[in-house]
């Protein structure tokens, strides 16, 4: 199953949109279970205004190619090390 990271407060949101009207114990007790959620382990990444891409790897990762890819298509490229 390919891991998939949400923004905490869409979830929130999510959920307290399908309930809006009929709040419950169970409703708070989800969201309280939101809140209490560690956050996940995901690879920080910027793109700056001019197209840089900057990712932090942890430190002594040894990255040799890095494949960037479009979302939702197969365009992108492929870039090694120097």
């Amino acid at each position: 199953m390919k891991d998939e990271y949400i923004r905490r407060e869409d979830a929130k949101d999510a959920l307290q949109e399908k309930v809006f009207h009929n709040p419950t114990d169970e409703f708070y007790g989800a969201m309280q279970v939101l809140d209490e959620l560690e956050p996940a382990d995901v690879v920080p990444y910027s793109i700056e205004p001019d197209g840089t891409l900057t990712v932090t790897v942890p430190k002594c990762t040894k990255v040799g190619r890095v494949l960037v890819q479009e979302d939702g298509t197969h365009c992108g490229g492929l870039y090694y090390a120097d």
